[in-house]
C-alpha cells in the first residue's frame, strides 16, 4: 500500500510521543526540504502540529483529564528548542532568573536571554517573543547545570549587602536538584561572597 510522504513523517512524529518539538530538518532524509515543508505545513492545517517558528514544529499534547486541551511549550522550552535548530548557547538574564525561581513575580511578555550568536527577537503567539541578546561574557555559558545557572544569575544582581536570607531560602529547594559534581563545578562562576553563602545554604555535601 502506497504511504505518502505526509503520512510517513506523521508515523515518525508519532513515534517519538507527544509533548515534544519536532524539527523540520529531522525529517530530510524522508524526502526532499519542499516536500517535507509541504508535509508539515498539511500537519499543520490539521491542526495535528503547531508551528513555533521557521522549522520548528510542537507535537502536542492533549489534556483530557483536566478538559485543559492543547498543552504548550514554555517559554523557556522554545528559546532551548531555537537554540538547538540555530546551534547557538543561550543564558539567562538576571528578569529571567528571579522570575523562574520565585524571587520576583513580574512576568514580562518579552522574554530575554543572553546568547553567543547573533542578536534577533522570535515572536511567540500575540503580543509575546523572545529577544536574545548576543554577549561576548562567554562564562555565562560556562554551567553543567541549568538550575546552578539561574541561581547564581539571580542571586548576583542583589549583591552583597542587598541580598536577604529569605532569597536563600526561596532557593534552596531548588539546589537539591543540582548534583554535587554539577555543585562543585558551577560555584566557581560565582562572585567569592556568593560561593561562601550558597555552601552555607546548600544542604548537600560536594564531591
Amino acid at each position: 500500500m502506497y504511504k505518502s510522504i505526509k503520512d510517513d513523517i506523521e508515523t515518525r512524529i508519532a513515534r517519538g510521543g507527544r509533548g515534544r518539538f519536532v524539527f523540520l530538518q529531522d525529517m530530510e532524509k524522508v524526502a526532499d526540504y519542499e516536500s517535507v515543508k509541504k508535509a508539515f505545513q498539511r500537519l499543520t492545517n490539521e491542526k495535528k502540529l503547531i508551528r513555533i517558528e521557521k522549522g520548528i514544529y510542537w507535537y502536542p499534547k492533549i489534556d483530557t483529564e483536566l478538559g485543559l486541551g492543547v498543552l504548550y511549550p514554555s517559554i523557556d522550552d522554545i528559546a532551548m528548542a531555537i537554540a538547538k535548530r540555530d546551534k547557538i548557547r543561550v543564558a539567562p538574564t538576571v528578569a529571567y532568573a528571579q522570575n523562574a525561581l520565585g524571587l520576583s513575580t513580574q512576568v514580562p511578555a518579552n522574554v530575554v536571554f543572553y546568547t553567543d550568536g547573533p542578536e534577533r527577537r522570535v515572536k511567540v503567539g500575540e503580543g509575546k517573543g523572545i529577544l536574545f541578546l548576543h554577549t561576548s561574557d562567554m562564562s555565562r555559558f560556562a554551567y553543567k547545570s541549568r538550575l546552578m545557572q539561574l541561581i547564581v544569575t539571580a542571586l548576583v544582581d542583589y549583591g552583597e549587602k542587598g541580598i536577604r536570607d529569605s532569597d536563600f531560602e526561596t532557593i534552596k529547594p531548588f539546589l537539591t536538584h543540582v548534583t554535587p559534581k554539577q555543585f562543585t563545578h558551577d560555584i566557581k562562576l560565582a562572585p567569592i561572597w556568593l560561593q561562601q553563602k550558597l555552601k552555607k545554604y546548600d544542604i548537600r555535601k560536594s564531591e
